[in-house]
């Protein structure tokens, strides 16, 4: 008995060497508001054994603060891949008053995202805005995540960025989809489709991101 012990116990280190000895994951930084914060976790159990998925800490909320806070995001670790999904928070009005960050800032904060990402060896993936509902109207509106989408949309064309339009993933049933009436957020299914599509991107971008780095 005692030698089968210590035959289980050597086969037992001998498989930990052996992982232990093996390449490292890939690492996907998931950068984003509280809809990305909600499918971060599908997608890294979609992902297992094919990429560690992380989520910054927090709510990225509008582009802007995305900006100040990515060099901190990004110094956190190393990373093959980062997703960015920002837009419901810039474009959020008071009232009557305009979006909360005007398109040619938005614009630019997105550019901004994509060369830090790039600065630090990253492949970007950029995520359309999901859509909201016409009841929500008052803080959101359906137009103007359209605009604001096609621009964005048009700006990943010009920095050959790869974009994961996750708009048109939920936008044909989302009335089905959404948690509630009036609320930009998703039921569970919602968010199984969301991150469906987002795993999907992030496993194309991690076959193209040894080209990225090529000299």
């Amino acid at each position: 008995m005692p030698a089968m012990r210590q035959s289980i116990v050597a086969l037992l280190i001998s498989l930990a060497l052996v992982v232990t000895a093996g390449e490292p994951l890939p690492r996907v930084l998931i950068v984003g508001d509280s809809i990305s914060i909600a499918y971060t976790p599908l997608v890294a159990t979609a992902m297992q054994g094919v990429a560690e998925v992380v989520h910054h800490d927090g709510n990225a909320m509008t582009s802007r603060n995305a900006v100040e806070k990515m060099p901190g995001w990004l110094a956190a670790g190393s990373w093959t891949v980062v997703h960015v999904n920002v837009g419901l928070w810039d474009l959020a009005r008071e009232k009557d008053a305009d979006p909360a960050v005007p398109l040619d800032e938005y614009l630019a904060n997105l550019r901004r995202l994509v060369a830090l990402a790039r600065a630090a060896k990253a492949r970007v993936v950029f995520a359309t805005t999901t859509p909201v509902p016409a009841v929500n109207a008052k803080k959101r509106r359906q137009e103007d995540v359209e605009t604001y989408n096609r621009a964005a949309v048009a700006l990943m064309v010009e920095l050959a960025v790869p974009i994961d339009d996750l708009h048109a993933v939920v936008s044909a049933d989302r009335e089905q989809l959404w948690v509630k009436p009036g609320d930009v957020h998703f039921a569970k299914a919602g968010y199984q489709r969301l991150a469906t599509a987002v795993a999907a991107a992030v496993r194309v971008a991690l076959a193209a991101a040894p080209a990225l780095s090529a000299p």
